[in-house]
């Protein structure tokens, strides 16, 4: 690596690591502000701290450009970047992100900004010394090039690691790239000697265009450097025009590039209504074109300047000017392009030849300046940074003034701004001209005034505009500022007026409220002639009186008079109908009011929903039903197509959240009903269980159902009233009325539209009183009237804008039906109702009552983010308790907080305010009660024959008893309210009934419970609902069993025949293995071979009794002995205890084992009649069905059993109990295979169900249920003793030693392989080799047979014949010599031996 790096000329390895400089640099701007962002959120940080954090870092970076050039200049670069690296990633390493330390993080960002500061005018300063002037394009160019990679780098990893790793990763990360950095930097950098730069020197390197004092050109005459020692010319450096050239291009450059950073991504998915996450990768080309860009240009610079093509003044010229032309050209074609690749086309093109240009600008410092570059480069990165944070802020601005102008960002206007900002931009372009003048190489702003401009171009005169707006809508105390519009030209159009329609009963609230605002939004457009250039909207008010008829009439007379739009109906029983003939004759139907949820676009596309339908308000009510614990509501409505429907929906909204409609009570339409209809409906409610109650009807009979239902006493503690929105439109605009009935309404929710405060709106309602000369105050349905008009004056406005003329035409299919008195022919087609439809829908703007956007999907087409106020009638008026947003949900804060994080719908983040219920009471009510009809909760109960502790009826009357009915009335005790309840036996009284039966009476209302010994079991889950198990139950085997008779052979029974063998073979090895060791050095183990035999084997067999007498001496001989003793020690101890539970304990037997011993043979088996063990033998065992035997009682078990109809009962295990606990003769055989309990019966979703659950927990945590266990089932009799006697005798296995034999058997290997090991190396060292090859067979067998005999040898007579041949090997010898004495020594050894031969003292015969 070091040789190849040696190969590369320095200046190439120091430009590339200035390059990963830049770039690990905007990694870490880019990381810190991805994970700050998450952690911020998290923590609930606000945007204004936010926006303090973030921007602390360039303040920061600001500050340090100057005086990170001085001190690269004073110090030197290559120190001074080593430092601030250093200072940077220590900063983040160290600094933990807590978003609620914010002054912790101030401090590190404005650190951290100060250390980067120092960064670029370093790095400026190493390439001014290191590269000559033929290559400063390319390098300057590749290492500025290192910002664009890095920011791309950081936006494609960093979140991945932030949502894997967590945010501190990232800082962690940063630090570690900045570390290594460093550590590269500080081995690889040096300060470059003059002589490696010749080229460079010629071609002038070093030299400087300011001006220098005399001593400073002397010292650089003489080979001296001034770079440190001389005085920094601070006064020329800041008066040089040339590098106010630079300066001035540079804060263009920066202005461009950093609006683009940070507004583009508004501009895709504001003004282009794209999303980033489905741009996927493509939203990152823009900054990669950077990268590739800036190194074409340093290429290309460098290669005219080479090849002297071109100078280095014109092609700093060139490429300035190229760049900057084509990125102006880009930039103003960017907002006439409506699609994501032409979008990312523009950016990336105008962003590639931004950075193109700095192949001329950039460069600028080091050939103007270069022993100053640093110091320059500070100068101008100040400049480019201010321009940043100057830029970035003015667009917002300038944003925020074209919404308010246009107030839709999706509008190719909104991203232009007025020519008052040309003003600056000219003088720019005039001073421009004059550097041009005065500098050597250019560093031109003329072209910066096309860049400036970015999306923004060319709309005329807003400041005049705006002005002369706000002098017309002054009179009106400045309420539709808001609605301003840019001058129309109508292309051929006539200036009439242009008519709008409206359809309302002016009877009612919000038909009152809705007339007044929409002649507000009339005179607040007329007012104004530039909004509809001239022309006046006309809106032409009819009158429905509640009349469907009538509504249909005025319809058909707004489409003979060539109306573009109709507001209204007020209903949608009206809007069904007249949604057919605005589809016909393409006019639009606007309504607010008419909120039926199953006006689909799909079937009615002429007609448009301005306000939230009904689908989200009852969306709200079910959440709000689920968020109390309610799981029944019941439903009052009027009976018209848009209640109707709303209840529907509200069905199916409780429904996805486990939830129903237990009841639905309709009324007549409003306001047809009266009193009795009304009061007739609410007996029957208050008849219901349920005391959740939702009214969704109108006002007039909304306020009647209150009153009515006050005087039943329905206001009263224990109920709930939920009302649709007619109760707030009532409580806002009616106040007195409210009042008066303030005792019917005293404790209802209702819901509100919610309407986000502004100045806006609250300019609007100081308006009202005005306008309604105080006959009606406002309700947020005036609001929605006010913005219809607007969205309908707008899109007129955008449809002339296009182009289009308002134009009719007669309908074809009307002609011939022209004739009589209904002039049917007079209906025309409205032209352009497709566009201005299209117009409608693609409405961006703010209103009164906020945000206004449509959804564009066809078949949904509601206004986007829909919410509620949630409101508590209280006792002097009504509290808002919290809202509702299909956003976020139920929350106690407005949503429009919430939009900024990411949506959390859990339950755990749902919340409303505390509320007063009716009767006054602030605890939540438990929203049902039994019944109040007369009759007592049925309750089935199993008629038994048989096992009668658990249910028995008392002597033929209605009187129930037993377990099972005794934890029923304990249950009942401990819930709050009483249970009215009747029993009723279910059962002919000869056999057990059906459970099965049983449980289905309750799902189909025959009872209302069932309680018994009612096993759960999965197919009964599926209909009804069980409570708390409150006895554990599973089926069992019951069979005959035998006294086991006594065996002279028990002592044998403890083992398995394998464990018996495996034993006796590990006895043996162990003591053959004792033998080997021990032979060569312990007395006890030689000897004659019989001898030895029976030493080996009485050793071994009386280890077993620990009665061995035989010493073991050697190490290895002691360990695998101790590990033997410790495995006879267990053996003997489980033998021991197996063998006296053999002995001591009767054994039971019986060749039934359990369930599965069954299931293998084709005995019969018996089961209770009426229990579901039959269909899970059938089913779930595959039992065949002709194997079962019905069996009704105890004494029908035991004659079954013993006369061999059967061979076992399976029965639950509280049968089994009982029926043990008097015959002693059977035993239950195996283990319980199912695991159950016994519940009680309740219908679906039935709140008894769960409240007698927690009761049953009661009683288990308090003992009580245990004791109802004891007093009726616990038998003493022989229970115990049959419990005992069906554990079976139980032989030892093998598997349950194995792994003492497996110590055993490894030790006693690893002892035999280290001694034959210790006793190989002993034979080579004792006995010499044979070397005599002629005779190979003979010298292996010779070899082998010494090795025996060496074996066999006692180790004190080896040590002896070892001292004598080494006396005889120190004799010194030729090599004949060593001949025959190795032969010598070979025939002393076999002379020794044979004596031993003679004695017998071996074990070879």
């Amino acid at each position: 690596m070091r040789l190849s790096l040696m190969k590369v000329p320095k200046r190439y390895l120091i430009v590339i690591l200035t390059f990963i400089s830049t770039c690990v640099c905007y990694i870490e701007r880019v990381g810190f502000s991805i994970a700050y962002t998450v952690a911020a959120d998290k923590a609930g940080v606000n945007q204004s701290s936010k926006g303090t954090i973030l921007s602390t870092f360039y303040y920061g970076y600001a500050c340090s450009q100057v005086p990170g050039g001085w001190a690269a200049q004073r110090i030197g670069g290559r120190k001074v970047l080593l430092l601030s690296f250093v200072l940077w990633s220590s900063t983040c390493f160290l600094v933990p992100l807590d978003p609620n330390r914010v002054f912790l993080l101030v401090l590190a960002r404005l650190l951290v900004g100060v250390a980067q500061g120092f960064i670029f005018p370093s790095i400026h300063t190493v390439l001014a010394q290191w590269v000559p002037p033929h290559e400063r394009s390319r390098s300057v160019s590749l290492t500025t090039s290192g910002m664009y990679l890095g920011a791309a780098m950081g936006m494609l990893a960093l979140p991945s690691l932030v949502k894997f790793k967590g945010p501190q990763s990232v800082f962690v990360a940063e630090a570690a790239l900045g570390a290594m950095w460093s550590l590269l930097w500080f081995k690889y950098a040096s300060d470059p000697p003059r002589s490696e730069h010749p080229k460079a020197t010629a071609a002038g390197f070093g030299e400087s265009l300011l001006p220098l004092k005399g001593n400073q050109k002397t010292k650089l005459e003489n080979g001296g450097s001034a770079s440190r020692t001389a005085k920094i010319p601070w006064k020329k450096i800041l008066l040089s025009l040339p590098v106010w050239a630079i300066v001035v291009n540079n804060f263009t450059f920066h202005y461009a590039l950093y609006v683009l950073m940070n507004w583009l991504p508004t501009y895709f998915e504001q003004g282009l209504k794209l999303s980033l996450q489905e741009m996927g990768s493509s939203k990152m080309l823009p900054y990669l074109n950077m990268f590739i860009f800036s190194n074409i240009g340093g290429v290309v610079a460098d290669h005219l300047i080479t090849k002297r093509i071109m100078s280095v003044t014109k092609t700093r010229k060139f490429l300035n000017t190229i760049g900057f032309i084509v990125a102006s050209l880009a930039l103003m074609a960017l907002p006439l392009f409506r699609t994501s690749s032409g979008a990312v086309f523009c950016s990336s093109l105008a962003l590639g030849f931004l950075a193109l240009g700095r192949a001329g600008f950039a460069v600028n410092h080091m050939d103007i300046a270069p022993r100053y570059a640093g110091i320059v480069m500070g100068v101008s990165n100040t400049a480019g940074t201010l321009a940043g944070i100057i830029g970035v802020d003015l667009t917002g601005k300038l944003l925020e003034a074209a919404t308010t102008a246009s107030s839709d960002l999706s509008s190719p206007e909104s991203w232009r701004v007025g020519k008052e900002f040309l003003i600056e931009v000219e003088l720019c372009s005039a001073a421009s001209s004059n550097y041009m003048k005065m500098v050597p190489p250019p560093a031109y702003c003329h072209i910066g005034h096309v860049v400036v401009l970015l999306f923004y171009n060319n709309i005329d005169k807003m400041h005049m505009q705006m002005a002369t707006m706000n002098r017309h809508i002054a009179p009106i105390h400045g309420a539709t500022d808001v609605y301003p519009s840019a001058t129309v030209s109508f292309l051929g159009a006539s200036r009439s007026n242009v008519s709008v329609g409206a359809i309302f009963t002016f009877s009612t609230i919000n038909g009152q409220v809705s007339k007044i605002a929409m002649k507000a939004a009339e005179d607040d457009i007329n007012s104004d002639p530039r909004i509809l250039g001239g022309r006046k909207l006309s809106i032409k008010f009819h009158d429905s009186n509640f009349s469907g008829f009538l509504g249909i009439m005025g319809a058909l007379q707004f489409m003979e008079t060539d109306t573009v739009a109709i507001i209204g109906p007020q209903n949608a029983v009206m809007a069904h109908v007249l949604s057919h003939l605005a589809n016909e004759l393409r006019v639009p139907l606007l309504s607010f009011t008419a909120l039926d949820p199953t006006l689909s676009p799909l079937q009615y596309p002429f007609f448009v929903q301005t306000a939230p339908n009904d689908e989200f308000q009852m969306t709200a009510i079910a959440e709000m039903v689920s968020y109390y614990g309610w799981a029944e509501v019941i439903a009052i409505y009027s009976d018209d197509d848009q209640s109707r429907n709303g209840v529907i929906t509200l069905g199916d909204k409780l429904a996805e959240r486990r939830c129903k409609i237990s009841y639905k009570s309709a009324l007549p339409p409003d306001p047809t009903g009266n009193e009795t209809d009304v009061m007739n409906e609410l007996v029957k409610v208050r008849m219901m269980e349920s005391r959740v109650i939702v009214l969704h009807t109108f006002s007039k009979t909304g306020l009647m159902v209150f009153d009515v239902a006050r005087r039943l006493g329905m206001m009263d503690s224990g109920y709930v009233w939920i009302a649709t929105t007619w109760l707030s439109t009532v409580l806002d605009s009616k106040p007195l009325l409210a009042s008066n009935k303030s005792n019917s309404i005293k404790g209802a929710l209702t819901l509100r539209p919610h309407t986000p405060d502004s100045k806006r709106k609250r300019d609007f309602v100081l308006r009202w009183n005005k306008l309604s000369n105080g006959s009606i105050e406002l309700n947020p349905y005036g609001l929605y009237a006010y913005d219809t008009v607007w969205i309908i004056a707008r899109a007129i406005k955008l449809f002339l804008d296009q182009g289009n003329t308002i134009s009719f035409s007669n309908d074809s299919n009307l002609i011939g039906l022209g004739g009589g008195t209904l002039n049917l022919g007079a209906l025309s087609i409205f032209d352009g109702g497709s566009q201005f439809l299209k117009n409608i829908l693609q409405t961006n703007m703010t209103g009164l009552s906020g945000p206004i956007r449509f959804n564009q999907e066809i078949q949904d087409r509601s206004p986007l983010r829909p919410s509620f106020d949630i409101i508590n009638v209280v006792e002097h008026g009504h509290q808002l308790i919290g809202f509702w947003s299909n956003y976020s949900g139920l929350s106690v804060v407005p949503p429009e907080t919430l939009y900024g994080k990411p949506p959390n719908r859990s339950s755990s983040n749902q919340h409303l305010n505390d509320v007063v219920w009716p009767g006054g009471v602030t605890e939540k009510p438990r929203g049902w009660v039994f019944p109040d009809n007369g009759r007592k909760l049925r309750i089935g109960v199993p008629n038994r024959v048989s096992y009668r502790d658990f249910v028995y009826e008392v002597n033929g009357s209605d009187i129930v008893h037993g377990y099972c009915i005794d934890v029923f009335h304990a249950a009942l005790n401990f819930l709050p309210y009483a249970v009215p309840h009747t029993f009723i036996l279910y059962g002919d009284g000869h056999q057990n009934p059906n459970f099965n039966e049983l449980v289905n009476k309750v799902t189909t209302g025959d009872f209302d419970a069932a309680v018994g010994d009612i096993a759960i079991v999965t197919n009964r889950t599926k209909t009804i609902d069980f409570t708390q198990p409150y006895i554990e139950s599973g089926l069992v085997v019951v069979a005959p069993v035998k006294k086991w008779n006594k065996n002279p052979w028990a002592f044998l029974q403890p083992f398995t025949p394998l464990m018996w063998a495996v034993t006796a073979i590990f006895f043996l090895v162990v003591g053959a293995v004792v033998w080997i060791l021990e032979h060569r050095i312990n007395d006890e183990f030689r000897g004659p071979p019989k001898r030895q035999i029976v030493t080996v084997l009485w050793f071994t067999f009386s280890t077993m009794f620990f009665a061995h007498r035989e010493n073991t001496v050697s190490t290895l001989g002691r360990i695998v002995l101790i590990i033997w003793l410790f495995v006879v020690l267990i053996i003997n101890s489980s033998y021991t205890a197996s063998l006296t539970s053999i002995l001591t304990v009767q054994q039971l037997s019986s060749p039934i084992k359990g369930i599965d011993t069954l299931m293998t043979s084709n005995d019969r088996v018996g089961y209770q009649v009426g229990s579901f063990a039959e269909n899970y033998l059938i089913e779930e065992l595959s039992f065949p069905k002709s194997r079962l035997v019905a069996l009704g009682s105890p004494e029908e078990y035991t004659l079954a059993l013993l006369n061999g109809t059967v061979a076992a009962v399976v029965d639950e295990r509280p049968y089994v109990d009982l029926f043990l606990s008097d015959h002693c003769q059977f035993s239950i055989r195996g283990v319980e295979f199912t695991k159950s309990g016994w519940g009680f019966a309740f219908p679906r979703d039935s709140p008894l169900a769960i409240d007698m659950s927690t009761a049953i927990l009661t009683l288990s945590e308090n003992g009580e249920l245990q004791k109802i266990h004891d007093r009726w089932l616990l038998k003493k009799s022989c229970s115990s003793d049959s419990e005992s006697s069906q554990v079976d005798s139980e032989q030892l296995h093998i598997e349950s030693f194995w792994g003492l034999f497996l110590i055993c058997g490894i030790a006693s290997f690893l002892a035999l392989f280290i001694y034959f090991c210790s006793m190989v190396r002993q034979f080579k060292h004792y006995t010499p080799e044979d070397p005599d090859p002629s005779t190979p067979c003979n010298f292996h067998s010779a070899r082998l047979q010494t090795f025996l005999s060496f074996a066999d040898e006692k180790v004190e007579r080896m040590k002896s014949k070892s001292k004598r041949k080494r006396e005889e090997m120190s004799i010194p010898s030729n090599g004949f010599g060593k001949e025959t004495e190795s032969r010598n020594v070979s025939d002393r050894i076999q002379r020794d031996i044979s004596p031993e031969r003679n004695n017998g003292d071996s074990w070879r015969d």
